[in-house]
């Protein structure tokens, strides 16, 4: 007989959730929010920001 939907389900996400530390940063549950800088970029369009800034501060949150 098998488990019920809702309990492989949840063995499922507490198997994901334990291993999802395991990921290189940017994968998995590991984000890495300078990957969502371009994307923050392009939805806001801030007419003050320079190339030079957004590398500046890419590398401010690659180094958290």
């Amino acid at each position: 007989m098998s488990s019920p939907p809702l309990v492989r389900f949840q063995q499922g996400l507490d198997a994901d959730i334990t291993a999802g530390g395991t990921a290189p940063k940017g994968y998995g549950h590991v984000y890495a929010p300078e990957h969502y800088l371009d994307a923050c970029v392009e939805v806001t369009d801030p007419q003050s920001w320079t190339e030079a800034g957004l590398a500046r501060l890419r590398e401010k949150f690659a180094d958290r």
